[in-house]
């Protein structure tokens, strides 16, 4: 009789031993198929993440052109303000040459007017690079943000 109850208990931690292997071997399937789950998205929030940086890199280029242009521009737009002014004066010391500086004033202002249309444009430009760029530092945020929750559930687990 003794020997039937260590019998039955050999079966029984047979079975318990059985079952744990089972048990072991699902949870280690689950758990790498979860972690080739999240390597898997791991690699696509890197490869956006790249993707970002490069649409940042890109745009801030376009922001320092843009800038350069108005800078340019704004330059341009001083210098043709200064030599209206020099026009003007000379005008007033020499009446015989009125007809000569009415001539060249015009064509000073319609200058003017266009490097105004090229700086409200360039403006125009700047505003939406700003406003892109804003943006797409919200996504990179939001992006950023994702990583590190998803790091944390990463070194949580």
């Amino acid at each position: 009789q003794h020997l039937e109850s260590i019998e039955e208990l050999r079966r029984k931690l047979e079975y318990q031993q059985e079952s744990s292997r089972n048990e072991f071997n699902n949870l280690q399937s689950n758990y790498q198929s979860k972690l080739k789950s999240l390597e898997e998205l791991n690699s696509d929030l890197i490869n956006n993440n790249k993707q970002l940086e490069f649409k940042l890199k890109d745009l801030n280029r376009q922001l320092g052109s843009a800038e350069t242009d108005r800078d340019r521009l704004l330059t341009d737009l001083t210098d043709m303000t200064n030599q209206r002014r020099i026009a003007e004066e000379s005008r007033v010391q020499l009446d015989r040459e009125v007809v000569r500086l009415e001539a060249k004033l015009d064509g000073l202002k319609q200058q003017l007017i266009s490097k105004d249309e090229s700086i409200n444009k360039t403006m125009a430009l700047y505003k939406s690079n700003e406003e892109s760029k804003a943006i797409l530092e919200q996504q990179l945020q939001l992006y950023l943000n994702t990583i590190d929750s998803l790091n944390e559930k990463l070194q949580g687990g």
